[in-house]
């Protein structure tokens, strides 16, 4: 038992069915009473969010999917925002649409500066054991008018800028007895169709000006160029996944991205490896330079 027992109260405090301060005459206590009313809640809370894969918007993956294609595809958010009404059946607002793309953006930036950085520290493990057969990298570059960054909302310094882009396939391999082309395609037999071709890749004027303009031959069906698809397209090979690397950073930052991938999708283990480009310098300069085999168990092609 204990040797020093509480005081006894004062008295009962008498009850009161209107609020109000205690009337009791004890002490008053040196403790602060919290709020007995909880705070707002940020906002409602749906318990299959979960199991449903909902996103911190609300959306699920599938939809947040389609408003970042909307908003890269769409020259402005508002014009993505009203794709998606129109198309998607999905109501949301530019502004949430911008912050979805952003947001994302950041995401996948992120991912892909990890990955080029556990390819360069040697850590990047080949995801999948499949030994692809064919491998093949393509890369190109193109433009495309960017406005100036920092400048708010608007198009501010529009400019025309060079983007860099590469597909990396698998693809099942053809072997054949014979040549399956042994004559020269009909796209390379039109003078005019090779001279474009030639100025697309040099970056040059006509061959020469009193060069008479080429003439379609009578009855032609098709172009040159058509001609020219169709015939590749007869033995191409089928491509089974196709995974894309696209920036507008410089040539030398571009490769260890293209390289990366190329590492995580097991290419190096594959039976043969194509790499496709054109006359481009800065192609060719990195591709030598962080290919994921050595540059001499590359097949190289132009395009």
């Amino acid at each position: 038992m204990p040797s020093n027992p509480a005081p006894v109260a004062n008295g009962f405090a008498p009850w009161n069915a209107s609020p109000g301060r205690s009337n009791s005459g004890g002490l008053k206590s040196t403790t602060t009473n919290p709020s007995a009313i909880a705070r707002r809640a940020a906002g409602i809370f749906f318990p299959q969010r979960l199991g449903l894969h909902l996103t911190p918007h609300g959306y699920s993956p599938s939809v947040i999917g389609k408003i970042v294609h909307s908003g890269a595809r769409n020259p402005s958010f508002q014009e993505a925002a009203e794709t998606l009404k129109d198309l998607a059946d999905v109501a949301i607002n530019s502004r949430q649409v911008t912050r979805i793309a952003h947001e994302v953006d950041r995401q996948l930036v992120a991912e892909r500066d990890h990955q080029v950085e556990q390819f360069q520290a040697h850590q990047l493990a080949p995801q999948g054991a499949t030994r692809p057969a064919l491998a093949v990298v393509q890369v190109d570059g193109g433009r495309l008018q960017l406005r100036g960054e920092g400048d708010g909302p608007g198009a501010h310094d529009a400019a025309w800028r060079e983007d860099k882009v590469s597909m990396l396939a698998t693809a099942a391999v053809q072997t054949f007895t014979s040549d399956p082309e042994p004559d020269l395609p009909e796209g390379f037999r039109d003078r005019k169709y090779v001279e474009a071709l030639v100025r697309g890749m040099g970056g040059v004027g006509p061959l020469s000006d009193s060069d008479p303009p080429a003439e379609d031959p009578p009855g032609a069906g098709s172009t040159a160029a058509e001609q020219d698809g169709q015939s590749r397209a007869l033995h191409a090979p089928e491509l089974w996944v196709r995974t894309y690397v696209a920036s507008t950073c410089a040539g030398d930052a571009f490769g260890p991205m293209v390289a990366a991938e190329a590492e995580r999708r097991h290419f190096r283990a594959a039976t043969h490896r194509v790499f496709v480009g054109d006359g481009a310098a800065w192609i060719w300069s990195f591709k030598g330079r962080t290919s994921p085999a050595s540059q001499r168990s590359w097949t190289s092609s132009t395009s």
